[in-house]
């Protein structure tokens, strides 16, 4: 039985979602989105200036900096490598007050600070003595004025209150899913679960009553839990919801909160076994993109053994250790033979299917590929990472208008969604369109300043012959390797769009050592065409183990 207070709270809880499906069903009218202004984004070293978000950063953390000396070097980033006189720096800074020139000095002496600089060497802000300053380091400047959605986005939709549920609605009525209310309900149903003290007594209740006020049906097994947390602890249930909430997001700080989410949910439940393959998850995704697969691979390898140990049925568990056989042990068969065992065990699990579908890509088994792909979609259909999967079907098939199409509906569910714009980027660099090849690497990299999204710019600039442009990413990779993990195959891209094939093979063989996750894509990536008739790409692709 549950109590009359918790009656009170559940009926409180759906007038609430009522509202949120009102409003659901308002958005999908066609309400237009406002824009937002113009803006320019500045890369140097392992620094990031954001003009409209007036913020500096540094390896992706903000750098707290006086508006002045924002100002300051705003000024001379968009006059890079020309000297600033004291004067024209008073007038564009001050231009309403009459100010000492010491108050320049002491915002260059704050520049100075926050960008690291010595007094033996000026690596960014030169001293043109008695005249002024000259900013002399390497620059990429971007102009993000076609990605004003992104802006105005950004921060509104990633914030996430004390608790959350998860509500696995399937659309019923087999219309397009995009033109659904339901295909909204889910992300949009992100709310304080704490408030019930029965959270996973009303959870089916709650679900099955907002899915017959739109009319769809709830799929085969009716009677299922909506969430399966795989827990009676409640409070380990939500650190488990949180953390795939921000493992969701892709980024180094959302994988970082993940993570903590995630071994929160192991202190209160030391046997919740899903939590374990979550931690495996969030590592294998931390691997080559930010920290170095040595290290964040046996992690996850640890993490999924384990949530194995507890539940040897969990699907999770086997298609984490799957990744990790498949990116990072090389070992295909036994990659093959997890993922196969998890959809034996859950054959409704997305993951199994969609990871299965990408182990299948990876060695050009298209066909196969794509019956799996279209049970994730069909389990799953407001996954973004199961639309990328759609979209990587197409590319990798030569169907580059699907794939255009499929990321773009991608990016009206969620317009920072960076891993789209980096697989739109690979999409137009084959189709031929380097223009907008540039330009969906460019939005990627706003969004993230990950090495790996900005050695695939570089790569797009050398192909369209902007050297300077490739060279000073490049530049600025190698800065940052002396502060963070860079992995050798973003340089290895870089030097291929150069058509430098000497250095690009010298950062590949670096990359096999790192044992990068990468280099599973050398029989289908985009970014090794130019090399494929070298022997030495022939040999590579022999030690990566691929099948025969």
């Amino acid at each position: 039985m549950v109590s009359q207070t918790s009656l009170s709270s559940r009926r409180q809880y759906l007038g609430f979602l009522m509202k949120v499906l009102t409003n659901v069903q308002k958005k999908s009218n066609g309400n237009p989105t406002p824009t937002s202004r113009a803006d320019h984004v500045y890369y140097f070293g392992p620094f990031c200036l954001k003009q409209g978000e007036q913020q500096l950063l540094r390896n992706g953390e903000s750098i707290r900096l006086a508006p002045k000396a924002f100002d300051v070097l705003l000024v001379l980033l968009r006059n890079q490598g020309r000297l600033v006189t004291k004067d024209k720096l008073l007038a564009e800074v001050w231009p309403d007050a009459f100010v000492e020139e010491a108050n320049l000095s002491v915002n260059i002496a704050r520049l100075r600070k926050a960008l690291d600089e010595d007094n033996a060497k000026r690596r960014y802000i030169e001293t043109v003595p008695k005249r002024g300053y000259r900013f002399v380091a390497g620059l990429s400047e971007f102009n993000c004025d076609s990605s004003q959605t992104l802006k105005e986005n950004k921060g509104k939709r990633h914030q996430i209150p004390d608790s959350v549920a998860v509500l696995d609605l399937e659309n019923a009525s087999r219309g397009p899913v995009s033109e659904h209310p339901s295909a909204e309900l889910t992300k949009s149903i992100i709310c304080g679960l704490s408030q019930l003290q029965d959270l996973l007594v009303v959870q089916e209740e709650i679900a099955t009553e907002i899915s017959e006020r739109l009319r769809t049906g709830l799929t085969v097994d009716k009677k299922r839990p909506i969430v399966k947390c795989h827990t009676d602890n409640s409070e380990a249930c939500n650190s488990y919801l949180k953390g795939r909430y921000h493992w969701n997001k892709f980024a180094q700080k959302s994988l970082g909160q993940a993570i903590a989410y995630f071994r929160q949910a192991i202190e209160v439940d030391p046997t919740y076994a899903l939590a374990y393959a979550g931690l495996a998850d969030s590592y294998h995704r931390l691997s080559d993109n930010y920290l170095p697969t040595a290290e964040t691979m046996p992690l996850a390898r640890l993490a999924a053994t384990k949530a194995l140990e507890i539940d040897e049925t969990l699907a999770e568990a086997h298609t984490a250790l799957g990744m990790v056989w498949m990116f990072y042990s090389r070992d295909w068969s036994a990659a093959e033979q997890e993922f196969s065992r998890a959809i034996e065990l859950s054959p409704r699990c997305s993951m199994a299917h969609q990871r299965l579908a990408l182990y299948f890509s990876l060695l050009g088994r298209f066909d196969e590929a794509k019956s799996e792909i279209h049970m994730a979609i069909e389990l799953d259909p407001l996954s973004l990472h199961t639309s990328q999967v759609v979209a990587l079907q197409f590319f990798l098939k030569g169907d580059f208008e699907q794939a255009i199409e499929q990321q773009q509906k991608t990016l009206e569910t969620d317009p920072n969604y960076h891993p789209a714009y980096y697989l739109l980027g690979w999409v137009y660099k084959r189709k031929g369109d380097l223009a907008k090849a540039v330009d969906s690497f460019v939005k990627a990299a706003v969004l993230d300043d990950c090495p790996l999204l900005l050695g695939a710019l570089a790569h797009a600039y050398g192909l369209t012959g902007n050297r300077i442009k490739a060279l000073s990413i490049l530049d600025g990779l190698e800065e940052q390797s002396k502060r963070r993990y860079v992995s050798s195959y973003s340089r290895a891209v870089a030097y291929i769009g150069l058509d430098e094939k000497d250095q690009a093979f010298y950062w590949l063989e670096k990359a096999l050592q790192e044992r990068s996750v990468m280099l599973t894509w050398l029989k289908v990536g985009s970014e090794f065409d130019d090399l494929r008739d070298d022997p030495r790409f022939r040999d590579l692709l022999r030690r990566v183990n691929f099948p025969a």
